[in-house]
């Protein structure tokens, strides 16, 4: 629980960082463009940090100054944070800490030259325990930079870039759910929801495209799927299936047609609800985050929906 002499200081940020966020009118106005100039302008004026952003700007320009407006909001907060509740936010921004390492051991492990310096010099701001590490040339040299024995032992043993990811994921829930754990029932539980969440949709995924889902995968801490559940749901063929098997938990609708777009939706309504509701607890912090990632995701679909000439109608189902 945060200080109660910190409350005054981080509400009032949040709520005016809020202020400056995208209302769904703004989203609208942005679907009703035609090119990606009128697109790009349309999105500076609503949110001036973006004033020199290209009209013209790729998808990885875009993408890294929506990142440096979250990167921004990290830094007002942080400050403001009492220790305890700092490492549980760092449990939290470790996901874009983890972005730079994927970035990275990636390109090492194919050989390839890293094709997102902007985007690597952008959240190495966050992590200065990381500084140098982009000029690193080998596997070997990478590793010895991970102080982290959990984070370097998945990097060391996982080439398979699959397999990486699934338990980088793993790795990254789990520790930020035994963070939260003691600290905040509303953020467990939230964190919980997460996990089952990326459960379903990890087992659905890998059974459907590879007829396979290791245990290994599985994410543990979730609030109704539990480890003695896996056998029964990796022997599920179809989507019919899991519908089956959840339909008497909260997820029945999430599964009824996108799992993933239903599921980031649902998680935006209801952060976005703890963020206006629990002005006393870390997950309003969490939750407001979650709706700038959220923020930028939908703009990146609507400019890039643009791009590639999709219909409003279109863009709109994809968005959170």
């Amino acid at each position: 629980m945060l200080e109660k002499i910190t409350y005054p200081n981080i509400n009032a940020k949040l709520k005016g960082m809020y202020a400056k966020t995208l209302s769904q009118e703004d989203l609208e106005d942005l679907l009703k463009q035609k090119t990606i100039k009128d697109a790009i302008i349309i999105l500076k004026s609503k949110l001036k940090p973006l004033e020199d952003l290209k009209i013209d700007a790729t998808r990885i320009e875009l993408e890294s100054e929506l990142d440096n407006l979250i990167i921004s909001d990290i830094e007002k907060i942080y400050k403001h944070l009492d220790n305890k509740t700092k490492k549980i936010f760092d449990s939290y921004i470790l996901k874009y800490k983890m972005k730079i390492l994927r970035i990275i051991w990636k390109e090492l492990v194919v050989g390839r030259q890293f094709e997102r310096e902007n985007e690597l010099a952008n959240w190495m701001k966050c992590f200065k325990e990381l500084d140098g590490i982009e000029n690193i040339q080998t596997q070997e040299e990478f590793l010895e930079k991970i102080k982290d024995k959990k984070l370097k032992k998945i990097f060391g043993e996982n080439e398979n870039l699959f397999d990486l990811e699934s338990l980088l994921t793993k790795y990254y829930y789990e520790n930020l759910y035994l963070e939260a754990k003691g600290t905040s029932t509303k953020l467990k539980d939230i964190i919980s929801e997460q996990i089952d969440i990326i459960n379903i949709s990890s087992i659905y995924r890998c059974k459907k495209y590879y007829g396979f889902y290791k245990g290994k995968y599985f994410i543990n801490y979730g609030k109704i799927l539990k480890k003695e559940d896996i056998q029964e749901i990796e022997n599920v063929e179809s989507l019919q299936e899991i519908k089956e098997l959840l339909k008497n938990t909260k997820y029945r609708e999430i599964i009824e047609t996108s799992i993933e777009e239903n599921s980031k939706k649902y998680m935006h309504k209801k952060l976005k609800k703890y963020f206006k509701e629990e002005q006393f607890d870390i997950i309003s912090i969490i939750a407001y985050f979650y709706i700038k990632e959220v923020e930028q995701a939908n703009i990146v679909t609507i400019i890039e929906g643009i791009r590639y000439k999709l219909t409003p109608e279109e863009i709109r189902k994809q968005l959170s």
